[in-house]
């Protein structure tokens, strides 16, 4: 973390990871009202760090070792759920709900999809659901509470870019536009 003033290091937090991560952390509000900054990474999972002092206050190793993996969608928010995701091209991809336990400083994993998930676009929570909308074209939707899958569909359109939400409509890029 950066002094927002004069640009100089506050603190920071040692990673063993062997390969880089590109997903951009995101706030949680714990049940205390406390800020969170959760970030995801493949050797270390989901971890949440304290914003004003940079402690660690708990990780779960939801992805899995030893396969070689990158985090690249940024973590989401629903409800009490911090959603993490992790993958690799030709490899298995996960995308895994956590619910941190109030008042002590761990998480417990709730629902776990490895199936039709994104490698590189961020998952997007709208309303009830989330939407996981994969590299290769394919728009999963699933309860953001439980996982439990509504639909999946190939709606074509390969690329990387990230869903956005607007009133009633999903919208994303691909490679064909």
């Amino acid at each position: 973390a950066l002094n927002r003033k004069d640009g100089s290091m506050r603190w920071s937090v040692p990673r063993e990871s062997k390969r880089l991560t590109y997903s951009t952390p995101c706030v949680y509000r714990n049940s205390r009202g406390e800020d969170e900054i959760i970030f995801t990474n493949w050797q270390h999972g989901i971890t949440s760090v304290d914003p004003a002092t940079g402690k660690v206050l708990w990780e779960n190793d939801v992805f899995g070792k030893p396969a070689n993996e990158r985090a690249i969608g940024s973590p989401v928010l629903a409800g009490d759920l911090v959603i993490g995701s992790c993958g690799f091209v030709t490899k298995l991809k996960h995308v895994v709900a956590l619910r941190p336990v109030p008042g002590k400083r761990e998480a417990e994993e709730v629902w776990r999809i490895e199936r039709s998930v994104p490698h590189i676009p961020t998952p997007i929570v709208a309303k009830d659901w989330i939407y996981l909308w994969n590299d290769q074209g394919i728009l999963t939707c699933a309860n953001h509470q439980t996982g439990e899958s509504l639909w999946s569909e190939r709606l074509g359109g390969e690329g990387y870019s990230s869903a956005v939400c607007a009133g009633n409509r999903i919208f994303r890029v691909s490679r064909q536009g």
